[in-house]
């Protein structure tokens, strides 16, 4: 019993596990087969997007090929096929398959397409070829049409967040205005200027804070602005410029512009407002030009690789700054005087790099000559200091001084005020004393000047002696004008010989000592005799000399070589000659500078040309500058021994 019973349960127990090893097999299968479905239902996936990418491309070469066809059934001259083409283009426009599910795709496409139409050249209305008259009137109603009809739809545009959308809607109004002065004018009129500064465009520019996305729309926006300039009407320019925050905008930021941008926008004012046929009031235009973009304009011009934009940019800085017209320059002695804005206009001199910049050297240099007011008020602020060293620093400032004082205009007092020629004016009058600052500078003073001619390093010496030259050169030039004022015949005569003789007295104390220029050109002519005197020993001591003592002389004539090298010609004793051209050569040495190019720099190429590199080459020419000075002298301010 007990052995059938245990059989029983084997039985049982075996049962069992085949029926768990059919269950393991069975749910095996399943999974294999649920895998297989799966890899299958991929597959007809990627085939269904294949085949859907397949159609979209088939669908878009088949839109493709019918829009060139309904193009160049458009262009036909035949009524019928034109007319059958633009309805059927029309109702591709409105129909789904043609213009997509979403609408500002849409509405993007279609202001696209319009903007290309107008702007096409063919379809503009050209005096001189009437075909186009029918044509260009159809496009000057369709634009009528937009500005009048559809302008809501512009601004729900510019006042979405997408950039796209924004580009398109101020292409297209700038496609309008193009067109023409009566398109334009309508657009002015209509057009509401301030949603292109929403409120928080506003507060960004407040804090100086460019945002990418307002900034990619930034060319539309320069385009659309500059578009009412390129049509040049007079009374249309004067309209739109009121507009500030539009060309504010543009000017403002100018100078982040790439170099095409930059050339488009100053190109366009300059031939368009900067002009007397444009007809925009001075106060217009000073305004236009404010202190921002007058800052622009210089970083923009003192760019060194700035290319064609830098001087574009100097051109129309130059024209701003000295046309009385453009608002800044002032002009009290036109039929209608000018205040201009003397303020704004000597802010930016002060802020212009000239002693480094060759754009802003210039110019500085061309507002100066057109107003002495303005060159002394800037001397009077000068940020250099003139104390005669031996540093780079120093003779850059030195020679922008002297630019200065060469480029005043003495001449300008030809065309005095009227009431000058019946009561002139007196030495301590302030446009006597204005031309005497910009002569000899109030900061450049006379035992400043002692100093820089007695000064130890010879580039200082050579500055000073410039300086002085130019500022005598002035003087005199300034006399003459006054002595040929004075030569009618009475009282009048006589206040202008009693103003030329004030004039002399106040050189005098302004001018150094003459006994420095006597002293100079005496040690000058002893420093001659003693080295002819030298010359001469060498070559008799050389002719007397043995073959055995050859290396002792050879040595001896090297070190009386040495003595004899006398590079400025301004020492004040033979025996400071030696230190002072150790000193110079220290000084070029340590500051690795070519003292060919000093002397260029402040002498100027033309001048320096007859400079070789022997040094008597430039105690020669020394000698003849202080030659000059001293005939100056005795010309300008006789008796001042």
């Amino acid at each position: 019993m007990e052995e059938a019973t245990n059989e029983s349960e084997g039985i049982e127990e075996q049962v069992m596990e085949e029926e768990l090893y059919n269950d393991y097999d069975s749910q095996g299968i399943e999974e294999q087969v649920m895998e297989e479905e799966d890899e299958d239902y991929q597959e007809a996936q990627a085939d269904e997007g294949t085949r859907a990418e397949r159609d979209e491309i088939v669908l878009n070469v088949s839109y493709e090929v019918k829009l060139r066809e309904l193009l160049c059934k458009l262009a036909s001259n035949e009524v019928v096929i034109y007319t059958a083409a633009s309805k059927e283009f029309i109702k591709i426009l409105r129909g789904e398959s043609g213009v997509g599910k979403e609408k500002a795709n849409s509405d993007l496409y279609v202001l696209s397409l319009v903007t290309a139409v107008l702007d096409q050249p063919d379809g503009k209305y050209e005096s001189c070829d009437t075909g186009r008259l029918t044509l260009s009137r159809r496009l000057d109603e369709l634009g009528k049409f937009i500005v009048l009809d559809k302008l809501e739809d512009v601004y729900d545009e510019l006042k979405s967040g997408e950039t796209k959308r924004r580009n398109a809607a101020l292409l297209l109004m700038a496609a309008i205005v193009r067109r023409g002065v009566g398109l334009a004018s309508l657009v002015l009129e209509k057009f509401d200027f301030k949603i292109l500064v929403s409120p928080k465009q506003a507060q960004n520019q407040k804090k100086r804070v460019v945002n990418k996305g307002n900034y990619s729309v930034r060319k539309s926006k320069i385009e659309f602005g500059m578009s009412f300039l390129e049509c040049g009407n007079p009374r249309l320019l004067r309209w739109i410029l009121q507009e500030k925050e539009l060309y504010y905008g543009i000017l403002r930021d100018l100078g982040n512009d790439d170099e095409e941008t930059i050339v488009y926008v100053l190109s366009v004012l300059r031939d368009k407002v900067l002009t007397p046929d444009s007809l925009v009031p001075p106060s217009l235009r000073s305004v236009l030009f404010g202190s921002g973009t007058l800052e622009q304009l210089a970083l923009i011009s003192g760019n060194p690789i700035g290319g064609s934009s830098a001087d574009i940019a100097h051109e129309v800085l130059v024209m701003v700054c000295t046309d009385p017209l453009n608002g800044l320059m002032p002009d009290l002695n036109a039929k209608y005087p000018l205040k201009g804005n003397r303020k704004r206009l000597l802010d930016l001199m002060k802020k212009l790099k000239a002693k480094d910049i060759g754009h802003h050297r210039e110019l500085l240099l061309t507002i100066v000559n057109g107003r002495p007011s303005l060159g002394s008020a800037y001397m009077d602020e000068f940020s250099f200091s003139l104390e005669p060293c031996s540093s780079p620093n120093w003779l850059a400032a030195i020679s922008l001084v002297t630019d200065l004082v060469s480029s005043t205009n003495t001449s300008l007092y030809l065309s005095y005020p009227a009431p000058w020629k019946h009561d002139p004016p007196t030495v301590d009058s302030p446009e006597v004393q204005c031309m005497l600052n910009c002569i000899v500078p109030r900061a450049f003073s006379r035992m400043v000047i002692n100093r820089g001619l007695q000064h130890d390093n010879i580039f200082v010496k050579h500055g000073c002696a410039r300086f002085l030259l130019e500022a005598l050169k002035s003087l005199d030039n300034f006399i003459r004008v006054i002595e040929c004022a004075s030569h009618d015949n009475g009282l009048v005569a006589q206040k202008w010989l009693s103003l030329k003789q004030g004039i002399q007295d106040a050189a005098r104390a302004m001018l150094p000592d003459p006994q420095v220029l006597l002293k100079l050109l005496t040690e000058m002519r002893k420093s001659d005799l003693k080295s002819c005197n030298r010359k001469l020993k060498r070559a008799r001591s050389s002719e007397k000399s043995s073959e055995l003592n050859f290396r002792d002389s050879v040595k001896k004539s090297k070190i009386d070589l040495a003595d004899d090298i006398v590079i400025s010609g301004l020492s004040t004793n033979s025996d400071d000659r030696g230190n002072s051209s150790d000193k110079a050569i220290k000084y070029v040495q340590e500051n690795g500078t070519d003292p060919t190019k000093i002397m260029d720099r402040i002498w100027g190429s033309q001048e320096c040309s007859v400079i070789r590199d022997e040094p008597r080459d430039a105690e020669i020419y020394s000698h003849s500058k202080i030659m000059e000075i001293f005939t100056i002298y005795l010309r300008t301010v006789p008796n001042f021994l």
